[in-house]
């Protein structure tokens, strides 16, 4: 009986990812996750780092690529980079 008990439990749950511990920003993110799937660097860093880790925990991989890619973008247009950190990260 007690085995029949624990099963339906366990199987009964339904975990949902988590993207942030403060519950205010992950249930923002629950909601808004369909507005940011295509999200840019430059409007992600415009909330605040908390926010960020979140949303970009909800983006799928290819939304995380984009933002790299936008990242590195950005660096190679630094003039602050040398040629030698340049050439390392151009592809």
């Amino acid at each position: 009986m007690t085995v029949g008990f624990v099963f339906i439990y366990f199987s009964s749950c339904k975990k949902e990812p988590v993207y942030s511990c403060n519950e205010g920003i992950n249930n923002y993110v629950y909601q808004t996750m369909s507005g940011h799937a295509g999200i840019s660097r430059d409007s992600l860093a415009k909330f605040g780092i908390d926010t960020q880790f979140a949303i970009f925990k909800s983006l799928p991989a290819s939304g995380k690529l984009r933002i790299f890619t936008e990242k590195f973008a950005l660096l190679l247009e630094d003039a602050s980079i040398s040629k030698t950190d340049k050439d390392h990260l151009e592809p």
